[in-house]
């Protein structure tokens, strides 16, 4: 009788009420905290399923029975429309859910509300649930893992519980960042360049460890992010370790011997015409400029240039293979003089703190206690030969006849003579080099400094 033909007065008066109750309880599409007491939304759907139980119609409503259409009353219509709006809310949040178009808070709203949600959805005489509890709390800890993946992938942790961003590493040698890479990680990190560019000390200063990621970013675009961060670190993944370990304890011999290595391994190519070069340039601002990211849109669409991986993993593995070879014992004077930081800055080399460096990275297999005695022993004399080369040329400068005559002044001379040889340079072993460095020592009448 409620919907048979024409709607008699009481009975108007019955759909009228109904209708001003479900006005009052509206579904809003970003805020599920209205599902949480659903006895009164229950009430009210109890009308709706007595009509789905005597006219045997779909569960799901896509347009308005017959019967609604032609009873001409505009209360039982705006029931039957209210009952549609509250089976497209649930399937859509059930939809966002499985697509993985949401948001982690929105799959924690979900999670709490998911009780009452699938009783209002039981009594709507919806299909079965695509949404099992279990399958929403999977959802939820899957958000949180890739979160904590994403978040390792960027920020590296190092042994001793420091922390240092990767792609202010990748920054300061000029590696090669897709594109796409920049995109995603501005859209996703908050406050992208402080926190991954600015510095590789993480977090930055004046702030805390905690979620980087925007509180708007969906799981699809986290799942997204995860896939181009893992094919973008897959060839860099052995040495991680490695270039982390020298850059958090600030090694200028490892970071200089990389440059140099890098350089090495770039292949000459053609110059860029003028507006190659121009998007090159833009592209690579943020290599220089703090402030380059701003907004998404922002970031020039073009190919990113810079080191390629190739070359920087071949020089990734020259440096590693080259200390790892010193340390077992390989190294000559000629191969660490020909390094560049011994020739521009020698004398300035903190020695004991970069063996202190190599020593503490663990080359797997390396005997140590006879490797860093043997490179020290070349670095000292590496640096002495230094000293007198200066003084000598101080002492010429100056005109400083005595100094120069000097009868210690000539016999290190004489040395020095000895280590700028090209050929004495590649015959100078670790054993060799200590014996110059102690005739050193006695002629300067300094104590043996000889690692025990």
């Amino acid at each position: 009788a409620l919907w048979n033909g024409p709607v008699p007065v009481p009975l108007n008066w019955y759909w009228e009420i109904l209708d001003r109750t479900c006005k009052l309880v509206n579904p809003h599409q970003d805020d599920l905290s209205w599902c949480t007491d659903t006895v009164p939304i229950i009430q009210l759907l109890s009308v709706y399923s007595a009509f789905v139980k005597c006219f045997t119609v779909k569960s799901s409503l896509v347009a308005l029975p017959d019967c609604v259409e032609k009873s001409g009353n505009p209360h039982m219509k705006n029931y039957f429309e209210w009952i549609t709006n509250l089976q497209n809310f649930v399937k859509e949040w059930q939809t966002k859910i499985l697509d993985d178009d949401c948001t982690h808070q929105e799959i924690l709203s979900y999670a709490a509300q998911q009780i009452p949600l699938d009783n209002m959805s039981k009594h709507l005489q919806m299909e079965s649930l695509p949404l099992t509890r279990e399958a929403v709390i999977a959802k939820k800890d899957q958000m949180v893992k890739c979160k904590e993946v994403n978040k390792e992938m960027l920020i590296f942790e190092y042994r001793d519980g420091r922390k240092c961003s990767l792609m202010a590493v990748f920054k300061r040698y000029k590696y090669s960042i897709p594109l796409s890479l920049l995109h995603l990680l501005q859209e996703s990190v908050i406050d992208c360049n402080k926190k991954l560019f600015a510095g590789h000390v993480y977090p930055p200063e004046g702030e805390t460890d905690g979620d980087i990621f925007k509180p708007d970013l969906k799981m699809k675009s986290l799942l997204t992010l995860n896939s181009v961060l893992g094919d973008f670190l897959t060839p860099l993944t052995q040495y991680l370790e490695f270039i982390v370990h020298f850059i958090m304890n600030e090694s200028q011999l490892i970071d200089c011997y990389l440059r140099e290595k890098i350089e090495a391994h770039t292949p000459s190519l053609p110059q860029p015409s003028h507006s190659q070069s121009s998007s090159q340039s833009n592209l690579l601002g943020f290599m220089h400029n703090e402030d380059f990211f701003t907004e998404a849109e922002d970031i020039p669409e073009y190919d990113s240039s810079g080191v390629p991986s190739e070359v920087y993993c071949a020089a990734l593995r020259d440096t590693e293979d080259f200390f790892r070879s010193i340390l077992e014992g390989n190294a000559t004077y000629g191969s660490l003089c020909a390094l560049g930081v011994f020739q521009e800055k020698a004398g300035a080399l903190d020695i004991n703190h970069e063996l202190s460096i190599l020593r503490t990275f663990h080359f797997e297999g390396v005997n140590y206690s006879d490797g860093i005695g043997n490179v020290k022993a070349i670095m000292q004399l590496i640096q002495f030969a230094d000293y007198i080369d200066n003084i000598h040329k101080v002492c010429e400068q100056y005109q400083l006849e005595g100094c120069s005559n000097d009868t210690r002044m000539q016999e290190l001379l004489i040395i020095h003579g000895i280590l700028i040889s090209e050929k004495t340079k590649d015959e100078l072993t670790a054993t060799k080099s200590q014996d110059y460095l102690n005739k050193i020592y006695q002629i300067l009448g300094l104590t043996d400094q000889r690692l025990p």
